[in-house]
């Protein structure tokens, strides 16, 4: 079998490449990109990371969303410091994208609302139970469920200011920094 063609032949062209996929990983749910790992400092100490799904990519503002429940641990960390890293992987193409910046927890507003609207057409019981997620029950089963999933629903966006890919191929590995300070960017190469 070939090896995956590079995406990182030219810092230019690869991130024009990286862009696509992340765009991409919005929209098609078979996508490995799809499921990035949200890394947190834990209010509580320590770091923690957990698997969302990515439901928002503005290429523009160099924003990516995700939707939690208010009431996660998540939150609660957010709360304590707005700072997080988003890492993506995509085994086929062996591509890993750590993405850094600050994050805006929408309880209310337009970009609330947006999502909001896509949620409700998808499945809200995510949101719907009476304890917040993590709490102890007796049972699996024993979720019981309130209508306030609205209430519940929060909108997570990430403003990246750091973006670091690293590619592994067994004809050399490449790795990548773009950083973006307003509208400037600085993209370089690093060691792998």
């Amino acid at each position: 079998m070939p090896a995956p063609e590079r995406i990182l032949e030219d810092l230019e062209g690869g991130l024009e490449q990286i862009m696509a996929l992340i765009g991409r990983s919005v929209v098609d749910p078979k996508s490995a990109m799809r499921w990035p790992v949200l890394s947190t400092a834990s209010a509580k100490g320590g770091g923690d990371g957990r698997i969302v799904v990515l439901r928002q990519f503005d290429r523009e503002t160099l924003r990516l969303g995700v939707w939690t429940d208010g009431r996660s641990s998540k939150v609660e960390d957010l709360r304590f410091d707005p700072v997080a890293s988003l890492l993506f992987f995509d085994p086929a193409k062996k591509l890993q994208i750590r993405t850094y910046g600050s994050v805006t927890i929408h309880i209310e507003g337009p970009e609330h609302a947006k999502s909001l609207e896509k949620a409700l057409q998808s499945n809200m019981a995510d949101y719907s139970s009476f304890a917040g997620p993590g709490r102890a029950v007796d049972a699996p089963d024993a979720i019981a469920e309130t209508n306030d999933a609205a209430d519940n629903f929060v909108f997570l966006q990430l403003s990246i200011d750091v973006m670091d890919v690293l590619e592994l191929s067994r004809s050399g590995h490449r790795r990548a920094r773009f950083e973006w300070s307003g509208n400037l960017l600085t993209a370089s190469w690093r060691v792998p």
